[in-house]
């Protein structure tokens, strides 16, 4: 391979891992509930409440529970996604390095190198790192 530099996923460092409640995560009205055991002894008959939406006069209750459907979708899909388009960064960096390797990189160069960097941006963002 030549010298050029292939951006890679772990040029950006990642932010600290923490700790939440395991998802999957649901929706009950305008709360977000974790799905546990309900021998729990703090289980309601919906589980644990994480979080409820509270809209202190300035949101529609439909806009409440709007939100907490967006919050627990992302959360529930957050690490199939990264993990994804980490695969899907991997398959990328191959395709630069045939394509270098064949000298016919020229021709999308820039592009991938575009793609490359925003996946590595929204990997960080996606873990908490900076972008």
């Amino acid at each position: 391979m030549n010298d050029l530099h292939l951006p890679r996923a772990s040029d950006k460092v990642s932010g600290p891992k923490e700790q939440h409640t395991a998802t999957p995560w649901h929706v009950s009205g305008n709360a977000i509930y974790a799905t546990i055991s309900p021998l729990h002894p703090k289980a309601e008959k919906s589980g644990i409440k994480l979080a409820e939406m509270s809209d202190r006069g300035t949101l529609m209750a439909e806009s409440q529970k709007n939100n907490a459907a967006f919050i627990v979708r992302a959360c529930n899909s957050h690490y199939d996604l990264l993990a994804a388009l980490e695969r899907s960064h991997g398959a990328l960096q191959s395709m630069w390095q045939i394509l270098h390797a064949h000298g016919i990189a020229g021709n999308f160069q820039k592009s991938l190198d575009k793609l490359m960097e925003e996946n590595i941006a929204a990997i960080a963002k996606a873990e908490g790192g900076t972008t």
